[in-house]
């Protein structure tokens, strides 16, 4: 019997818990605007991954790289300074 009465009274309140949470947290979250935060986020990262590739990245390298690749194809390549 108590079984029976605690899942009776268990279901609907836990239920009842559950969605009055979920309310205040889609109020907090439409109050706050967390959308324009993780977009500004988001946009953070990828500049500092912009930034951090141009660092590392060796041009005369990717050049030298590049024309190996070529040269192993059977084209004669010859690799020019920039003017």
């Amino acid at each position: 019997m108590r079984t029976w009465l605690a899942s009776l009274i268990g279901g609907p309140v836990i239920t009842g818990l559950i969605n009055a949470l979920q309310g205040q947290l889609d109020a907090a979250n439409s109050r706050t605007g967390l959308r324009p935060i993780a977009a500004k986020e988001i946009e953070a990262e990828i500049e500092a991954r912009k930034q951090e590739y141009l660092t590392r990245r060796n041009p005369a390298q990717a050049a030298a790289g590049l024309a190996n690749r070529i040269r192993n194809l059977g084209y004669p390549v010859e690799i020019r300074a920039a003017a």
